[in-house]
């Protein structure tokens, strides 16, 4: 008789004479097995959908190919002209965001978000972004007026005063309109976990809003002046201006809060140069995240956007 309780039996003895054992054995195995690797996926559905916080240390995102950061510092020679001066010592690059403002928005539902719902949607994310930059913008002295936005049919174009050629990307600001405009077809991308359609449209919102805050401030102004007083071409001035943009964007990005909030899944996407497309306005896409990166580092302080005091490495 075998004695009762024979735990460690192993080779073919076990397989002999326990069949139905070995079948536990294996059973057993096979779910510590699949409770380890989902308590692994788990771990990283919730690192991926947690809040991101500035500075954090998270091992999972620790290898984003993003490129060294370096400190600022006046550009090369052929930038002095007084419009240029003014562009490095914008008051645009001297605010600081401290608050976090609460944006919970109508959601993008389904795989294709009608036009009323993304304009109802984007209408609202816009009055948040005018609710965080007013008392900032206020304080330090400065006019403040709130953006207008219109979803536009990219077979029909914007219609607005700023041209035609608006019906080729996702988004523009229109800065004699005060008013960005929006395609239609920035509600029918779906991609990663289910909120990120919606940050994505904060991305895409708060770029073009970075371009308001341009205007407000007078970069814009400068930048046109500057070009005309013979300072860099116009694809570098376009990169320092777009590049501002950029960071501004995901600076706001970093203090929305509600469901809008940044999650770490999805700021390691927006500092992944693989996000990015290269083109000669918005330069490579290592450029792009390089500045969406500092953005959301930046903790609301906007001298971290400083694109017309970084060296032309800097800007390519």
């Amino acid at each position: 008789m075998e004695p009762r309780g024979r735990h460690l039996a192993t080779g073919a003895g076990l397989r002999q004479r326990h069949p139905a054992l070995v079948l536990c054995a294996a059973l057993l195995v096979g779910c510590v097995a699949v409770g380890v690797v989902g308590i692994a996926f788990l771990h990283q559905l919730r690192a991926f959908d947690a809040p991101y916080r500035p500075g954090g240390a998270d091992p999972l995102y620790s290898q984003a190919p993003v490129p060294p950061e370096a400190g600022l510092s006046v550009p090369p020679s052929g930038h002095e002209s007084p419009a240029w001066s003014a562009l490095t010592g914008s008051p645009l690059t001297r605010l600081r965001v401290t608050e976090t403002t609460d944006c919970d928005l109508p959601a993008l539902r389904g795989r294709s978000t009608s036009r009323d719902t993304l304009q109802e949607h984007l209408t609202a994310l816009a009055g948040c972004l005018d609710r965080q930059w007013a008392p900032v913008l206020t304080e330090a002295g400065l006019t403040f007026e709130p953006v207008s936005v219109v979803v536009f049919d990219p077979h029909r174009g914007t219609g607005s005063a700023c041209g035609g050629k608006e019906s080729a990307v996702p988004a523009v600001y229109c800065p004699s309109e005060r008013t960005i405009y929006v395609s239609s077809s920035v509600g029918k991308h779906r991609s990663g976990t289910a909120n990120w359609t919606e940050l994505t449209v904060v991305s895409v919102l708060g770029h073009e809003y970075g371009h308001h805050l341009q205007s407000l401030t007078g970069v814009l102004d400068d930048a046109d002046a500057a070009a005309a007083q013979g300072a860099d071409g116009s694809a570098d001035m376009a990169r320092r201006i777009e590049s501002m943009a950029t960071c501004l964007g995901a600076l706001s990005h970093g203090r929305l809060g509600g469901a809008q909030q940044i999650t770490q899944g999805y700021y390691a996407r927006m500092i992944d140069p693989g996000t990015y497309r290269a083109d000669a306005s918005h330069g490579s896409a290592a450029t792009q995240a390089f500045w969406a990166k500092r953005g959301y580092d930046a903790d609301g302080d906007t001298s971290r956007c400083a694109t017309f005091s970084a060296p032309a490495e800097q800007m390519r």
